[in-house]
């Protein structure tokens, strides 16, 4: 058993209890008046099994997607409307697989992150030409929304083993690259995991907005690419800043610059902000477009019916959809699941029919964006 599994073990019964006085009876009501009442699904071949207790550490958090209430000895989840039993699909110790954290996959993925952003400065620096600041610039973007994910990641406290370093590598050599803060971030994420497919999730209007019209689309995407959507976001987080409420904005972007200019190129800076710029906003609308936006109803509590995923090709994964992004239908499902063990988890659900008939996976970002215009 790994050791994060077996030391959670140890604690669910008192977190299941913890859990049951602070969500009560699980009810989310909406705006209406309407209130939406768990139904409860037995998981009692989960009890005190070691995806039970993972599944209790998970939701130890002040909002999540899936309310867990405890009863006897048995853990139970309640869904709100529309149920989804996981565990009609997926056997205990497969969950409790999933649900693993491994330090050394995590260390792979951000150095991986970190290689990718060395080799698009490497290459603008090596070859001065247009073409590969170009190149370099798409890399740098891709990597930009590639550390936002990991950010993501780590304010679930999934992608490393222990909390601490958790929040250590979240805030500081992911969020300092791109002036996230984790813990302002988690506190507004978890209200999305907490009240989607309600008109209480604060990222509702990421959802709403979509489809759109044609020509309201390429409005969108021609503010993205021309830099007005990234300079007026950009100068909105400058203004802000502090050197105390930033630092690791500030330090981080201190060894970039120091590293360039060790490098005889301190002028590369200036690509980052390009990126940041001109490009950045473009891939996280389409991101977005791909998670909620072209969802089949995201009034839904069905979280097939209000989330999408994105099967994504190898160039999309590098530009587009960096570190499993495009597995977010997944994610919602099982928001304890570290990035790197999602793709072993929708073949599970796959194999086993668990999506059914259910139109919830884009075929690429091009078919993003299709779907995301009205015909």
């Amino acid at each position: 058993m790994p050791a994060g599994v077996r030391s959670s073990c140890l604690t669910a019964a008192g977190k299941a209890q913890h859990l049951q006085r602070m969500l009560g009876t699980g009810q989310r009501q909406h705006s209406d008046g309407t209130i939406h009442r768990g139904v409860v699904h037995d998981l009692s071949s989960f009890a005190l099994s070691a995806c039970a207790a993972r599944l209790a550490e998970a939701t130890h958090q002040r909002y999540m997607s899936a309310y867990v209430i405890k009863s006897g000895l048995d853990l139970r989840i309640a869904m709100a409307e529309a149920p989804i039993r996981l565990e009609d699909y997926l056997q205990p110790h497969e969950v409790g697989a999933l649900l693993a954290r491994s330090d050394l996959r995590a260390t792979a993925v951000l150095a991986v992150n970190y290689a990718l952003i060395a080799l698009a400065f490497a290459l603008a620096i090596v070859w001065l030409n247009p073409l590969s600041w170009l190149v370099a610039v798409l890399i740098l973007a891709g990597r930009q929304l590639g550390m936002e994910v990991l950010v993501h990641d780590c304010a679930h406290s999934v992608f490393f083993e222990r909390k601490r370093v958790n929040e250590l590598v979240g805030n500081w050599l992911c969020g300092g690259l791109t002036n996230t803060n984790l813990y302002r971030y988690r506190d507004y994420h978890l209200g999305h995991h907490h009240y989607a497919g309600t008109d209480k999730d604060p990222d509702l209007y990421l959802a709403q907005m979509y489809p759109v019209e044609r020509n309201s689309m390429r409005r969108k995407l021609l503010r993205d690419i021309t830099g007005r959507t990234g300079s007026r976001d950009t100068w909105r987080q400058l203004r802000r800043m502090t050197p105390v409420r930033n630092a690791p904005f500030f330090v981080m972007h201190a060894i970039l610059i120091g590293s360039l200019t060790l490098a005889g190129a301190p002028w590369a800076y200036l690509l980052w902000w390009v990126a940041y710029v001109f490009v950045y906003p473009l891939i996280t609308r389409i991101r977005y477009m791909g998670e909620h936006g072209v969802a089949i109803d995201y009034a839904s509590a069905d979280p097939r019916e209000n989330t999408s995923s994105t099967n994504a090709a190898w160039w999309e994964r590098l530009l587009v959809a960096p570190n499993r992004v495009n597995y977010h239908l997944e994610h919602h499902l099982l928001a304890s699941v570290p990035l790197y063990r999602l793709p072993a988890m929708q073949s599970l659900l796959k194999a086993r029919g668990f999506y059914g008939h259910k139109d919830c996976f884009s075929q690429g970002y091009v078919d993003v964006v299709r779907r995301a215009t009205a015909a």
